[in-house]
């Protein structure tokens, strides 16, 4: 080759070098992952996030000039190779984390060019999910009726159910992952079982660490290891619920069927000793059926009892009593109300919280102060349709509430002045019995199937 010759080859050898540098089409080196959101390109095309979810997202890109088909990287991972349409979904990612989505443009002669995207998937709406179980027991449950959180941590729930094929009725005692300590029957045959959710059901956490169950039909007293250590079915009465005294005694509120004051069912207060002896009952009323819900404590020896005063209107009744069950001042709500919940604030005031039937089912909640007045009353629309299952109040003072529909159940918190902070919809749930707010903000719901939820207000649902 001549010197002349050799000189041309290296010219055409350059220009061939700067030619294909210049190409569009060489493999394209991936880009740096941007520091927020956005997208960076090389070629002649972009992605968008069309939408994202929990776990997935979906993606559309412009059409790229000679693009035989296209692959998707998922932080820088072959995800998916080959499609030919410019949009897909992308499932299985991981939640509430940053993710890096590149897709390549790949020609005919497997030139690449390539566009990339950033993103945040959202958290997932179900955190968690765990269930109760009894499986060495020999109690079989059929639901739940109450539970409470105890001092210890932990909780403590009342069930009915079957043992050795009879009806039965259960306390049962979990850690604070909800794993079964013990389970101890408390009633049995049938004929004591308490019924429904919540309102005729009470736990209370006692200061020796045991529970008094106070479940209408009947009140009984089992120890911090499951022992039962009494228990009383007082004829022709009813015992809602129950508080302990200064004095390591019991005050039990309810009604009885019973002459008195021209009333046939009067308000009933029952009072205990610690082994379960009754020391005496009496009575209050005006009119023909007066039933006793609760009884909170406003301290100072003194206790808030709500109740309802049944008639071709009934009311809701607040009475303020001693540890002698002696009425120091009554009042009567108007609106047709049945009392549900009755908690202390923990700011010395307290919550009232009930259901106004009228045509339809709604919720009615108020906020009383220490003298039982109204500070403020949210009926109907304002305080949400449906009847309450289950009330807290959260260390922030908050109120906390699930409610069900005919068709949906609801999660409502309320902060102190009566705003309302959170109504979250739940679909094809099942009745709750206990309501909860972790440091996290997720809120921890426990149904009469033994399912627990961990949910969070801020996550992605699929149905909204």
């Amino acid at each position: 080759m001549t010197m002349i010759n050799a000189i041309k080859y290296l010219i055409v050898l350059i220009l061939t070098f700067v030619f294909i540098s210049c190409n569009e089409y060489l493999p394209a080196v991936e880009p740096v992952v941007p520091t927020s959101q956005n997208v960076t390109t090389v070629g002649d095309f972009a992605v968008k996030v069309f939408s994202v979810s929990d776990m997935g997202v979906y993606l559309t890109w412009t059409a790229s000039s000679h693009a035989n088909h296209y692959d998707i990287l998922v932080n820088d991972t072959m995800a998916i190779h080959g499609i030919t349409d410019n949009y897909y979904s992308v499932y299985g990612l991981k939640p509430n984390t940053d993710q890096k989505i590149t897709i390549r443009a790949v020609s005919a002669d497997l030139s690449v060019k390539s566009t990339l995207v950033t993103f945040k998937t959202k958290p997932v709406f179900f955190e968690n999910q765990s269930k109760i179980y009894l499986n060495k027991y020999a109690f079989q449950l059929t639901y739940y009726t109450s539970c409470r959180k105890t001092a210890d941590g932990g909780y403590v729930l009342v069930a009915t159910g079957t043992k050795n094929a009879n009806n039965s009725e259960a306390v049962i005692k979990t850690d604070s992952s909800f794993k079964v300590l013990w389970v101890t029957e408390i009633a049995f045959g049938g004929f004591d079982l308490g019924t429904g959710y919540g309102a005729s059901v009470n736990i209370l956490n006692c200061s020796d660490g045991g529970f008094l169950i106070a479940n209408r039909k009947k009140i009984a007293k089992v120890s911090s290891s499951g022992v039962l250590l009494w228990r009383d079915t007082p004829a022709s009465s009813e015992v809602n619920d129950v508080v302990e005294l200064s004095d390591g005694s019991y005050l039990g509120v309810g009604t009885i069927s019973k002459s008195f004051g021209g009333t046939n069912m009067p308000f009933l207060f029952v009072k205990y000793a610690s082994n379960g002896t009754k020391l005496w009952e009496k009575y209050s009323g005006v009119s023909s059926r007066n039933i006793a819900y609760r009884i909170v404590s406003k301290g100072g020896g003194h206790y808030w009892v709500s109740g309802n005063i049944e008639s071709s209107d009934p009311r809701m009744n607040l009475m303020e009593i001693d540890e002698s069950a002696v009425v120091l001042s009554e009042k009567v709500f108007s609106t047709s109300t049945y009392p549900f919940s009755l908690l202390a604030t923990g700011d010395g005031n307290f919550y009232a919280v009930g259901t106004i039937y009228s045509g339809s089912s709604y919720t009615r909640s108020m906020k009383l102060s220490s003298d039982g007045t109204i500070l403020w009353d949210l009926q109907g629309g304002t305080a949400g349709g449906g009847n309450p299952q289950a009330c807290s109040v959260l260390t922030n003072h908050n109120l906390l509430m699930a409610a069900s529909t005919y068709s949906t159940y609801l999660i409502r918190e309320l902060n102190p002045d009566g705003t309302l902070i959170a109504n979250i919809p739940l679909y094809s749930f099942s009745n709750c019995v206990y309501i909860d707010k972790d440091s996290r903000g997720r809120y921890m719901y426990v149904t009469a199937n033994g399912d627990i939820y961990w949910i969070n207000p801020d996550g992605y649902r699929s149905v909204l």
